[in-house]
C-alpha cells in the first residue's frame, strides 16, 4: 500500500489560511462528480477492510450494515444521508426488504448509482444536508451517514444537518454515523484516485455533544453488541469513528 501525502494540516481549528469551509465542501462535490464513476467501481469490487480497529468484532463496512440491523426492526423505513456513487447500502438494505431510501447532493452520484441499480429509480433523490430538507417530520425509523459529515463544516452540521436529521428521524429512531476523527482539517494527495482531498476532522466527543441538544445519545456496547465509539483506520490512512445515537422515545 502506498501512504497518502499529506499537504496541509490544520489542528488548531476547523478553518485554516488557504482551505476556507466553502472550500471543503466545493473541492469535496467537484471530486465526486468528477470520480463517481471510479468510485461506484471501486466500492462495487469489494468492501472496505480497516486496520486498528478498536472493537474486536468488527471488520469491514459490511459490519456498519449489520450494526444498524441490530438496532432496528425488520422492514424498518431507512434513509442513507450521502448515498455516494454506487448507494451500496441503499441497495443491501432494500434487498433484505428494507424501506430504504438514499439522497447526495452530488448529480453525477445518483445517476451513477442508478445506472448500477436501476430498481432504486423511485428511491434516490438530489437533496443538499446542507439546506433543510423535503422530507416530512419524524419519518425515518432509522438514518446512516457515514464518511459524508466530514465534507461539512461544523457550524453548518451544528444549525442545519443535525437538526434536520433529528427532526426526520422517528422518536426512538436510530443515526449511525462515520467520519474522520480528528482535529482541524486535512488535505491529502488521494492515491486511489490520483486525486487531492480535503477534510474537516472531527472529535466524537464534540460531535455527540452537539447531538445530545437534540435528544439524541450514543448506543453503549452491551454484550459485545457493535456499541459505543469504534476506531478505524483506512487505507489512505486515515482514522474513523463509528457509531450510532437514538433518539429520546416521545
Amino acid at each position: 500500500m502506498v501512504e497518502p501525502k499529506f499537504l496541509n494540516r490544520n489542528i488548531v481549528g476547523y478553518e485554516s489560511s488557504d482551505l476556507s469551509l466553502d472550500q471543503i465542501q466545493a473541492k469535496a462535490r467537484d471530486f465526486y462528480a468528477r470520480q463517481a464513476g471510479l468510485f461506484a467501481k471501486i466500492l462495487s469490487e469489494s468492501w472496505s477492510e480497516y486496520t486498528n480497529i478498536s472493537h474486536p468484532a468488527f471488520k469491514n463496512d459490511l459490519d456498519l450494515i449489520r450494526q444498524v440491523k441490530e438496532l432496528v426492526s425488520p422492514g424498518a423505513k431507512g434513509l442513507d444521508a450521502g448515498c455516494g456513487p454506487l448507494a451500496r447500502e441503499v441497495f443491501c438494505f432494500y434487498q433484505d426488504g428494507y424501506d430504504m431510501y438514499g439522497i447526495d447532493v452530488v448529480p453525477e452520484n445518483i445517476q451513477t448509482a442508478l445506472e448500477y441499480h436501476p430498481s432504486l429509480a423511485e428511491r434516490l433523490f438530489l437533496a443538499d444536508l446542507t439546506q433543510p430538507l423535503d422530507f416530512p417530520d419524524n419519518s425515518f425509523d432509522f438514518i446512516i451517514s457515514n464518511t459524508v459529515i466530514q465534507h461539512i463544516n461544523l457550524n453548518c452540521l451544528t444549525d442545519v444537518t443535525f437538526p434536520e436529521l433529528t427532526r426526520i428521524l422517528k422518536p426512538g429512531g436510530v443515526i449511525q454515523l462515520m467520519f474522520r476523527s480528528g482535529n482541524g482539517t486535512l488535505t491529502i494527495q488521494d492515491v486511489e484516485f490520483n486525486d487531492q482531498r480535503s477534510f474537516y476532522l472531527y472529535q466524537p466527543e464534540v460531535i455527540l455533544e452537539i447531538l445530545a441538544r437534540h435528544g439524541l445519545s450514543l448506543v453503549p456496547e452491551e454484550n459485545g453488541s457493535l456499541g459505543g465509539i469504534i476506531y478505524v483506520t483506512d487505507v489512505r490512512p486515515m482514522e474513523n469513528c463509528i457509531f450510532c445515537v437514538r433518539k429520546t422515545p416521545s
